[in-house]
This record gives structure tokens, C-alpha cells and sequence, in this order.
């Protein structure tokens, strides 16, 4: 994999590109300034966490069918331990096994089981949804705050909710003492089979 990472008078660009993909990246973005006005999840009162419907038995079920129809997490994925619901919120409490390598900040290890719980807000609570995981193609912000620069801990809590506007989801992670980690504002997704592959045609002479 590499990154590329551009200037011109509109800003910082980047893209991340697989060897001999260069036309056609897998994922790119701008980059903004630390005092940019991005969407930050405020901090929480612990107390929070405990509030709402229990949906715990409802999400798991909805994971079984994810399993069979998008396949289960790897064994050293986070697992969602607790999930509950309040006002449109959901609020999850994930962990990772004990011993299991982590200090990432952007971890597959622990989005695995955020895609899944979105996936359950999108439709598996009512019942509605197929098992297959939709997958987040955009968003309009990633906040990450000076407390996980060493990366996440082995156990967090994330909430999610919709955007007022219903433009995309609103996703935050935070330790066990309330305190925000990360940020992930107006998130996208779509199923795989509508997603356009991103390509970069160059212009003949």
C-alpha cells in the first residue's frame, strides 16, 4: 500500500493506493488544519453508558445473520459486550480479548464490530435487516483527540446516532471514563454491489 499526499491553493489532499492501482485508490480525503470546525463528540458522564433499553439479545442475533451472510469477526476482533438504546442513540460497550495486540487508533480490530453495530442501526433492530454488513464509503470528518494518539484502549464504549439533517451517521468512541477518543462525523454507507470502484482516467494529449 502507499500514500500520496498532495497540495495545491484548495489544501492538503491524500490517497492510498495498492501497488499498480495507482488510478484507482482505495481510499483518499482532505487533510484539515488542527483548528479546522470539525464535528468533536463532547465528553461523557460515565453514567451515561447505563442508560436506555437493553437490545443486547436483539444485536446478537442480528450478528448471527451477519455471520452466515458476510462472515464472522476474526477471533481477535472486538466483541460487543453491552448495547443499549435511548432517543436514537446506541451506545456499546466493545472489548478486546485480554493479550490481544493493540495501540492503533484507526483499528480494523475494533471497526469490525462498529460496522456491525451501525449495520444493527440500520435496520437489524426492527428485524429488517439481511446480515449484510453495509459498507462506510464516506464520511465528512475524522477527529481524533491528543488522549488516543498511543491508540485505543482494550475497552471502550461507542455511540452512534443519526444526523439531525439525516445526512449520515455520527459515530464516537470514548474510554471507560467518558472521555472522547475519536470522532467520525456524517458517515455514508451503501451495499458492496452499489458501490463504483474510484478511478483516476487520464486525459490523452
Amino acid at each position: 500500500m502507499r500514500l500520496a499526499v498532495r497540495q495545491d491553493s484548495a489544501g492538503l489532499f491524500y490517497q492510498v493506493t495498492a501497488d499498480g492501482e495507482e488510478a484507482a485508490p482505495c481510499h483518499l480525503g482532505e487533510l484539515l488544519p488542527q483548528d479546522a470546525e470539525a464535528f468533536r463528540a463532547p465528553t461523557l458522564d460515565a453514567a451515561t453508558f447505563a442508560a436506555g433499553a437493553d437490545v443486547l439479545s436483539a444485536f446478537r442475533t442480528f450478528a448471527a445473520r451477519c455471520a452466515t451472510h458476510s462472515g464472522p469477526p476474526a477471533p481477535e476482533a472486538a466483541a460487543v459486550q453491552e448495547l443499549r438504546f435511548e432517543d436514537g442513540v446506541l451506545t456499546a460497550r466493545l472489548t478486546r480479548p485480554a493479550g490481544a495486540a493493540h495501540g492503533m487508533v484507526i483499528d480494523p480490530l475494533y471497526l469490525d464490530a462498529v460496522w456491525r453495530v451501525l449495520a444493527f442501526a440500520e435496520g437489524g433492530e426492527s428485524g429488517t435487516g439481511s446480515g449484510a454488513l453495509p459498507f462506510p464509503y464516506a464520511m465528512e470528518s475524522v477527529t481524533l483527540e491528543p488522549a488516543a494518539q498511543a491508540g485505543l484502549p482494550e475497552a471502550l464504549w461507542l455511540r452512534l446516532w443519526r444526523r439531525a439533517d439525516d445526512s449520515g451517521w455520527t459515530l464516537s468512541l470514548h474510554d471507560a471514563g467518558g472521555q472522547t477518543l475519536l470522532t467520525l462525523d456524517g458517515v455514508l454507507t451503501a451495499p458492496h454491489d452499489a458501490l463504483a470502484e474510484i478511478r483516476f482516467e487520464e486525459e490523452p494529449l
